[in-house]
This record gives structure tokens, C-alpha cells and sequence, in this order.
């Protein structure tokens, strides 16, 4: 049986390794925090992206949505 207790010892953080330097710059969808679940969803099959950033009304990123969190 899996103990959820050590679970976490596990996980790698993917972003940990990661230089601002590497990450593509290039035009990426972002969510904005106010948009509405089904305005998300209007969003997603005209895109090919799978994680969004998420910012808020002067554009700073507040956080990150995946299409895995729908």
C-alpha cells in the first residue's frame, strides 16, 4: 500500500533546474484571473497549449493553469 505520507519525496519540481535564459519567448494565450471557467474552456480549442500563464490586470503572472486542472 502507498503512504501519502513520504509521496512528496518523490516528486521532482520541474521548474527548479530551469534558467529565465532558456524559457521561449515567443507569443503564449494567458488566462487572466477573471475569466470565467467557461470562457477558459472557449479558450482551449483554439489553441495548442497546455499550461497557461495566469496574470491578473497589470499583466504580472499570479500563478499557472493546465489544462490537467480542468
Amino acid at each position: 500500500m502507498d503512504s501519502p505520507a513520504h509521496r512528496g519525496d518523490f516528486l521532482v519540481d520541474v521548474l527548479e533546474g530551469l534558467q529565465v535564459k532558456n524559457v521561449s519567448l515567443r507569443q503564449r494565450d494567458t488566462i487572466r484571473e477573471s475569466m470565467t471557467m467557461k470562457q477558459i474552456m472557449d479558450l482551449l480549442p483554439t489553441t495548442r497549449q497546455s499550461i497557461f500563464p495566469v496574470v491578473d490586470v497589470a499583466d504580472r503572472v499570479v500563478g499557472i493553469f493546465s489544462i490537467d486542472d480542468v
